[in-house]
């Protein structure tokens, strides 16, 4: 990281330049389109929008590379405020689980019919993973 003198507008080492303290980052022109394009071009896709954050929240004002905001428009991933992606498993099929994710005993899920977990281990440990059974899956 180089830091930029306020007063001089030079590259320093220190963090204190003709007198004053420097600064990691200043205000800088750069040419969007280009840029973008360009990366557009590396990753070989032609997105028509791309989403992404006005500014730079990150403590040093690091930009991120614009390759990333090209495969997230690219793949359709939605982006939250700050820039993260998550992914939304709410609508996913569960098959397997942990007792102890779920709340309950050893003793309860062996009077459902669970008796041994996904290596054929007789059920003994709150931490084996077991296989949701057929007939609750279909409820």
């Amino acid at each position: 990281m180089k830091r930029i003198c306020r007063k001089c507008k030079r590259l320093v080492e220190g963090e204190e330049h003709c007198g004053i303290p420097t600064v990691t980052r200043t205000i800088t022109e750069v040419d969007i389109d280009n840029l973008f394009k360009a990366a557009c071009e590396k990753v070989g896709i032609k997105p028509e929008l791309v989403k992404g954050v006005r500014g730079m929240s990150s403590e040093h004002k690091i930009p991120e590379r614009l390759e990333k905001g090209c495969l997230r428009a690219k793949y359709n991933l939605l982006v939250n405020k700050e820039g993260t992606i998550r992914f939304d498993s709410t609508d996913a099929a569960l098959t397997h689980f942990k007792p102890k994710e779920i709340g309950i005993s050893i003793e309860t899920l062996k009077k459902l019919g669970y008796e041994k977990d996904i290596y054929g281990k007789q059920l003994e440990s709150e931490d084996q993973i077991l296989e949701l059974l057929e007939y609750l899956k279909t409820l």
